[in-house]
């Protein structure tokens, strides 16, 4: 990796006005270049006690508080559900509800129309946004939605497979958050059940002295599920009838039927019976006992959201899935099979309305994963020397790839591929999602510390790793240009069909997107980047990450142990970070000649002339002089000027005007505009000719480094180092480095494409 002398980068130090600030930790900078910042220390309000005590008065109210810890008669509950039957609606039903309520809108994704969910986009917590992996998302929507049907996959566990680092966790994670949140509001309410067992004098009864003298149900079960099956079955056809009924009124569609969903726990049954034979079989005094408490999902109390990991293989005890004999109860009681002598906190008991998250599923032992696939089928999990007990969740496993390889080669796994729904999670193949990643958090990071993340820092950091995770290509094709292609970057020579073919006709073992560099390595070396002492050393610290920081700190990266990663392979990325680098130059040339040749507004008047002028030698027709208003032939020499830096020889020049008209056509057919911005490659052709244009009252660029420039040239320089700060992103430190960069003869010319 090239060095790059950041202290004094280049000899035109001595040519930049203006006294340089320092921003609050003593380091060097440009005016406004920090101080602009929203976060800045300066810019804040002073923090008093009172403002404390205002924030934690907001933070929760009388209110709210009592919405959440709301008890109400079982008669009342029941009023409500006829009122509004969702409160009965089973847990895969309501994930469905909560993520289609948010929202969605139909893509077009390698020529498949898929559905993007802005539930995962933009999540409540904003750091679990996810995108670019729309398609495994409307896979994963689709067996949802198959759950809320009951039609198979709500008796299976969903496994999210894929590369380490890809965002499965945070798939179940945004589920997860998102369903603690919906439990919260009007649309989400859920009820439990609650045991008043005293008696009208308000005494215990005495076959519960055993029990405390209001009980909840240890498992949240809803207390619908009291009333007995048949007239259950009844009452859901009632309720179905009348949400159809509504919904045409509504002209809306049922996306699913509430439906029956099995019996509630040990405990609560053993409590019912024995109030109905305590009450001689009237089942209303019976119900009389049973109140419906409000239900807020909440992960850190395990309460209808848990997780279940992997772990030493001795450590494992089937009892961690339901729960295990109650030992305090257990010598009252004196019988450890009674439903009153266990506890029901295992990690799929406590999950019970909600979500249970396997990690790492498939290096659970048989202990574990022959119940919980038996259970996942059946919907209900044996307690140690007790009853079934029945669940309602949704079940998540995640595994890496080799895991879930091995158990699908095995044909001795079919026990385990039966009851799984798999959905593959590949990396992310597109260079601007991929920086979707790093902006949530190393963005924001350098942001909030006053540091400036120079451009393209972060550009190049994602090419690399997207092609670190590619198959081979075929013919002339590079490793750099097939991650541009992927990125949805036009090359000459390439259309979206022959780019779509490429991606169908890589060979399964080359394991593309399932390979290579994953995020969490890309966020170290950036995590170091941001504490690199020529960032933030008190003396000569710039307070600029700029881009060669970062591959430093990618280079360093392959020097430590990678997860999956091979020697060789290493060898292989090393190369292709050299490539990477070529790459930024070029980037870094682009900018400097876009601030030499001048505005964006300067390259759209080219393209619209090169445009009108190519329409008009199409059609065979005159245009229109821009200065004499005359009709005249279309313009041979603007037309070749594009062309020539194209490459476009004279035997190509028909073919090739007449394949820019048909993809004008084509995009207008989409309801799309071509603009110049739509082919990365025009685009550099056109700048290159604004830059040739320019040279007569522009610097060049090799005189930028030379001490002896006229006073005429420094003042030009002045004028490109400027534009770079104020049009493109740069500040001082980074504007030096891409004009030295820039004049390095070896960067120079047009770029690749």
């Amino acid at each position: 990796m090239k060095k790059v002398d950041r202290t004094m980068p280049l000899n035109v130090i001595p040519l930049l006005s203006g006294a340089r600030a320092k921003d609050h930790n003593g380091a060097k900078t440009s005016p406004n270049v920090l101080h602009d910042h929203p976060h800045c220390p300066c810019l804040r309000a002073p923090v008093s006690l009172a403002t404390i005590q205002e924030i934690l008065n907001k933070s929760a109210s009388t209110r709210t508080h009592g919405e959440f810890n709301e008890v109400i008669p079982f008669r009342t509950y029941l009023e409500r559900v006829i009122e509004n039957p969702d409160l009965i609606r089973t847990s895969d039903q309501r994930i469905y509800d909560m993520i289609m309520s948010k929202g969605r809108k139909p893509i077009t994704i390698d020529g498949e129309t898929v559905y993007k969910y802005e539930f995962f986009t933009n999540p409540s917590n904003s750091e679990d946004a996810i995108s670019g992996i729309e398609v495994p998302l409307h896979r994963l929507m689709e067996t949802v939605g198959g759950a809320a049907r009951g039609t198979g996959p709500n008796k299976r566990i969903i496994l999210l497979a894929g590369p380490v680092g890809n965002a499965k966790t945070t798939i179940v994670r945004t589920i997860s958050s998102g369903l603690e949140a919906y439990s919260r509001t009007p649309e989400g309410t859920l009820y439990s059940i609650q045991w008043d067992l005293r008696d009208e004098a308000g005494n215990v009864l005495p076959m519960f002295k055993h029990l405390e003298a209001v009980k909840d149900c240890e498992i949240f079960d809803d207390p619908f599920k009291l009333i007995p099956e048949e007239p259950r079955k009844e009452i859901i056809e009632a309720l179905n009838q009348n949400r159809s009924a509504d919904a045409g009124e509504k002209n809306k569609i049922l996306n699913y039927l509430l439906r029956h969903n099995g019996d509630v726990c040990p405990s609560c049954r053993d409590i019912f019976n024995k109030l109905i034979a305590y009450h001689s079989g009237d089942i209303e005094k019976a119900l009389s006992h049973v109140k419906a408490k409000r239900l807020v999902l909440d992960e850190e109390t395990r309460t209808g959201l848990t997780f279940y990991g992997a772990k030493d293989e001795k450590s494992h005890n089937a009892e961690e899935l339901v729960g295990g004999a109650n030992l305090r109860m257990l010598m009252k009681i004196g019988k450890d099979s009674d439903p009153q002598a266990i506890n029901y906190d295992g990690d799929v008991s406590r999950a019970n309305r909600g979500l249970v998250h396997f990690g790492e599923i498939l290096k659970l032992p048989k202990e574990i994963t022959y119940p919980l696939l038996d259970g996942a089928q059946d919907r209900h999990l044996k307690a140690s020397k007790g009853a079934l007990v029945p669940f309602d969740e949704m079940m998540f496993g995640t595994t890496n790839v080799p895991d879930w390889e091995r158990v699908f080669r095995d044909r001795y796994q079919e026990a385990i591929r039966s009851r799984i729904v798999p959905i593959t999670v590949p990396y992310l193949s597109k260079v601007d999602d991929e920086m979707g990643i790093y902006k949530k958090t190393f963005s924001r990071a350098a942001k909030d510390l006053g540091m400036h993340e120079a451009p393209h820092g972060l550009w190049a950091s994602c090419l690399w790793a997207i092609t670190t995770r590619l198959g081979k290509p075929t013919g002339q094709l590079t490793m750099i240009q097939k991650a541009l292609l992927y990125s949805g970057v036009k090359l000459k020579g390439y259309t979206e069909q022959q780019v779509q073919k490429m991606k169908d006709d890589v060979p399964d073992e080359e394991m593309e997107l399932l390979k290579g560099i994953s995020p969490r390595d890309i966020q170290d070396a950036l995590s170091n980047a941001l504490q690199h002492p020529d960032v933030i050393d008190e003396e000569k610290g710039t307070r600029c990450i700029d881009p060669y920081i970062i591959l430093e700190n990618l280079e360093d990266k392959l020097s430590q142990p990678i997860a999956n990663v091979t020697p060789e392979e290493k060898r292989q990325f090393a190369a292709l970070l050299k490539e990477v680098e070529k790459e930024l130059d070029l980037k870094l040339l682009k900018d400097v000649k876009r601030a030499v040749s001048g505005d964006e507004k300067e390259i759209e008047n080219l393209f619209n002339a090169y445009k009108r002028n190519v329409s008009a030698w199409d059609q065979k027709e005159k245009v229109d002089d821009p200065i004499t208003r005359r009709k005249v032939d279309p313009d041979e020499n603007l037309m070749r000027s594009v062309e020539d830096k194209l490459d476009i020889n004279d035997s190509q020049r028909r073919d090739f005007r007449r394949n820019f008209i048909l993809q004008i056509g084509q995009a207008a057919m989409r309801s799309e505009e071509y603009t110049y911005k739509t082919d990365e490659t025009l685009r550099r052709a056109l700048e290159d000719v604004l830059l040739d244009r320019h040279r007569d009252v522009t610097i060049s660029l090799p005189a930028i480094t030379k001490e002896t420039a006229s006073e005429k040239e420094q003042q030009q320089l002045e004028v490109i180092r400027t534009r770079l700060i104020k049009s493109f992103g740069y500040c001082p430190h980074c504007a030096n480095i891409a004009l030295s960069r820039a004049a390095n003869p070896q960067n120079r010319g047009p770029a690749k494409g």
